[in-house]
């Protein structure tokens, strides 16, 4: 009896255990921790970019910015990034996620670029897509932009189809502290009632929301919205993302 008690005890310890390693759910990032209002600055010298190893990640660096906004208490901070791009029917645009853009309404937003910490206020209208229940998917948002802000420049949109395994650049400011481009994989990708969804292995945070997601040529292939939240935390290297073909509004 002691034995079969034993085993009882060990299958229902190993299906706990299993419960705990695969439950999930999907984390939005959206405004950063109080601990991280006393941000540092976020220029990045010009030497930093010549020692860039490639014109790919050049394109990268370029064309992602910071959305910035100042607190009730006047401080400035980072609560997400974007990635800019310039449509053949709307002009130039500044693109990110849809819960960035919630958590900035009425909130006078900037765009920044991550190289010369030069700031151009967003317009104060955007398009999104209507979705009640915020699914990753649809979770994206377009501003339109009236310049670049100084020593920034657009990305390009790749029109080449996507597969499992591919290589991917990840751009934006997590934690709101300072420019980070990691480098990842496409690790699977499914559909989300019925719309494309993309999961990836590299690097995001609080504050990556809305960054770019490019491909080895730097060419965008989407946009950073969530992360995996295990029983564990967190998992920063799990990361979802919305395919540029998601975003209706752009004339690719």
């Amino acid at each position: 009896m002691g034995v079969y008690r034993y085993l009882f005890s060990l299958l229902f310890g190993i299906l706990v255990v299993g419960g705990l390693l695969i439950q999930f759910s999907y984390s939005y990032q959206m405004l950063l921790p109080a601990m991280n209002y006393d941000i540092l600055s976020l220029p990045v010298s010009n030497k930093v970019v010549q020692s860039v190893s490639s014109k790919e990640v050049k394109r990268v660096v370029k064309s992602t910015v910071a959305i910035r906004i100042y607190t009730p208490e006047g401080k400035d901070i980072v609560i997400g990034s974007g990635v800019l791009l310039r449509d053949k029917r709307i002009g130039l645009v500044v693109l990110t996620a849809r819960h960035v853009s919630l958590a900035i309404l009425e909130k006078s937003p900037r765009a920044c670029s991550i190289l010369s910490s030069s700031c151009v206020e967003l317009d104060a209208s955007f398009v999104v897509t209507v979705s009640p229940d915020m699914r990753p998917s649809s979770d994206w948002a377009v501003y339109k932009l009236p310049r670049l802000p100084e020593g920034a420049a657009t990305a390009q949109i790749s029109n080449s189809r996507v597969s499992i395994g591919d290589f991917v650049w990840v751009s934006g400011v997590p934690w709101g502290r300072i420019p980070w481009i990691s480098s990842g994989n496409i690790a699977w990708q499914w559909t989300d009632d019925g719309e494309l969804l993309m999961g990836i292995s590299g690097y995001a945070a609080p504050g990556s929301s809305g960054g770019g997601v490019f491909n080895k040529e730097g060419k965008l292939i989407g946009i950073t919205v969530a992360i995996m939240r295990t029983y564990g935390g967190i998992q920063t290297s799990q990361v979802l993302v919305v395919p540029i073909e998601n975003i209706w509004v752009l004339n690719k």
